[in-house]
């Protein structure tokens, strides 16, 4: 069996290899600029987390069987070790955040909605047609959907407006596609 140090140095050492002395990364500068590496122990993985600008690197330590489950999760939603984990944890943070909010999975991806009700960005779909007069939102969906739960949902937006936003982008170019008679893609 390989130690944890040796797969470290592998990985440092196939960053570094090929190229002249100039072209080569640092060790340090691998460091800095990795999304995602990761070492391997009896019981524990640590994984080494940077993303974009705006956000902070964290290394922690799971067991085998987590890292393994953020594994699957990534690969059922297409995406890295790193990108799993920071959507774990996001979603985490969100369910706390948001008690009557869930995620569901379906053809158009993962995305956040409310219990029993509408998807988020759809909620917020309907509060652009509305804004800024929250009376006459919250009369939209007045007997359907509790007014705390539709804040949660607009709160959401507020912290995630990216990912809301990506979502009803998507809605209008497939609104606009069926309303030429083409087929969505």
């Amino acid at each position: 069996m390989v130690s944890a140090s040796a797969r470290w140095y592998a990985v440092l050492s196939d960053c570094n290899a090929g190229g002249s002395a100039g072209a080569r990364r640092s060790s340090l500068d691998f460091l800095r600029t990795a999304k995602l590496t990761y070492l391997e122990s009896i019981e524990h993985t640590v994984y080494t987390v940077s993303i974009g600008a705006d956000m902070d690197s964290m290394s922690t330590r799971v067991q085998r069987w987590l890292r393994d489950e953020i594994v699957a999760f990534g690969e059922t939603h297409h995406a890295g070790p790193s990108e799993a984990l920071r959507r774990v944890a996001e979603e985490w943070w969100a369910l706390q955040r948001f008690p009557a909010l869930e995620y569901r999975d379906g053809v158009a991806g993962r995305r956040a909605a409310l219990r029993q009700g509408p998807d988020v960005w759809e909620v917020v779909m309907v509060w652009k047609d509305y804004e800024p007069d929250r009376s006459a939102f919250h009369a939209h969906f007045a007997g359907q959907i509790p007014t705390e739960h539709l804040e949660e949902a607009l709160a959401y937006f507020a912290r995630f407006p990216e990912e809301i936003e990506t979502q009803l982008d998507q809605n209008r170019r497939i609104a606009s596609r069926l309303q030429a008679g083409a087929r969505p893609r």
